[in-house]
């Protein structure tokens, strides 16, 4: 499968790499192969020196401006504060200067901050060694290039991989990432015909049993937590949230309400207050009628400015998250087929006319086809829970 010539560690591929059977094999146990593990792993990337070094020049000429400083200080009629005077200097210096070595060392390492960051994220993985399977296809991307799906779901390719087999049907397996990692990334193809016969045609025997296992574990839950979302319920972990979250809502629209019934007010309580205060300096019928062109005054922004926060609040999911928490049953269900798009941290799940924005490393464990059960608060789109369907 492999042979010495100019590539990755010196190693060159085949064609049959993604199609080898002790590949295939090592897949199916969940472990990866060392020639997988060099491929998704990558070359090793070199700290960015010349950035270092940068940093290191601007360093030694804000040290030695502080060296003259502290020379100058010394010297005859110099200024017997030397110390202080110098790391004022090198302060002001350094903070004069230290905007345009940023800018020049960024350059020269941001690039390669990243792919560190990149290989650390994928070496993590590998080590998790988190593999799953489905049946999915390797089909002609929009460019011509080819690209394995898995439902409507595309799987990434390891930098430095081969060319994807020929179009056709494929179980898939590949590698899940963690968080922020960088998604789900194919390690091997198996053609459906070299399936045992009676192998069935959406799930290999290990999915089945770990898929709803995959799915809690992602999300944090336990099967007493599946077990109150089957029957409506919230558990405490799950509702404790939710009050965070109605708490915080409640508190940043009382706080704009009293900002803003403040600002447009003032002028006109002010007023009333002074008139209050002094009483009336004459006749009563103009001080009456100034009393009622302040409240008049007020009035003219206080009711549109409570009309529009009212407004605002009603359709803000202040009010949902209120009716969620004071009712005991407030988890509903769709079951449906799960598509899943996305790249980076969050991805979004879709399913049912829904769209739920969950972590990356939830979102994977969905990649598997078939129908999922997902339990959901209505109106916040909030994705508590989920299991495969059982079969009927």
């Amino acid at each position: 499968m492999w042979r010495r010539r100019a590539g990755l560690g010196g190693l060159s591929m085949t064609e049959s790499w993604w199609t080898d059977e002790d590949a295939v094999a090592a897949n199916v146990a969940g472990r990866v192969t060392p020639a997988q593990y060099a491929v998704v792993a990558g070359r090793r990337i070199r700290p960015p020196y010349r950035a270092y070094a940068l940093f290191a020049v601007w360093l030694a000429l804000v040290g030695l401006i502080g060296v003259a400083a502290i020379a100058a200080g010394d010297g005859p009629g110099g200024n017997p504060d030397g110390l202080a005077a110098a790391a004022l200097i090198m302060a002001v210096f350094g903070g004069v200067t230290f905007p345009f070595s940023l800018a020049s060392a960024l350059p020269a390492g941001l690039s390669r901050w990243r792919a560190r960051a990149r290989r650390r994220r994928r070496i993590a993985a590998l080590v998790a060694c988190r593999v799953s399977s489905a049946v999915g296809e390797v089909v002609a991307g929009p460019g011509g290039e080819p690209e394995a799906l898995v439902g409507a779901s595309r799987l990434s390719v390891p930098e430095g991989a081969p060319a994807l087999p020929p179009p056709g049907d494929y179980r898939l397996y590949w590698l899940e990432s963690l968080k922020a990692g960088p998604g789900p990334l194919l390690l091997s193809a198996q053609p459906l015909d070299r399936q045992e016969a009676g192998a069935p045609a959406d799930f290999v025997s290990v999915d089945a049993a770990g898929r709803a296992t995959l799915l809690l574990d992602a999300m944090g839950l336990t099967q007493r937590d599946l077990a109150a979302n089957r029957a409506g319920r919230l558990t405490a972990r799950q509702r404790w949230p939710l009050i965070r979250r109605f708490c915080l809502h409640a508190l940043c629209w009382g706080l704009g309400a009293i900002l803003g019934l403040g600002i447009f007010l003032w002028p006109g309580v002010a007023i009333i207050v002074e008139m209050a205060g002094s009483g009336p300096t004459g006749p009563w019928f103009p001080y009456t009628i100034g009393l009622l062109l302040c409240l008049a005054f007020c009035a003219c922004f206080a009711v549109p400015f409570a009309f529009i926060l009212w407004s605002e609040v009603a359709e803000s999911r202040l009010i949902v998250l209120w009716r969620v928490l004071r009712t005991s049953d407030p988890v509903r269900c769709a079951v449906d087929t799960v598509s899943v798009r996305g790249a980076g941290t969050w991805w979004q799940l879709s399913a049912g006319g829904m769209t739920f924005t969950v972590a990356s490393t939830v979102a994977q464990t969905f990649l598997g086809p078939g129908r999922y059960v997902l339990y959901h608060l209505p109106g916040l789109r909030i994705l508590l829970s989920a299991e495969p369907e059982a079969p009927k």
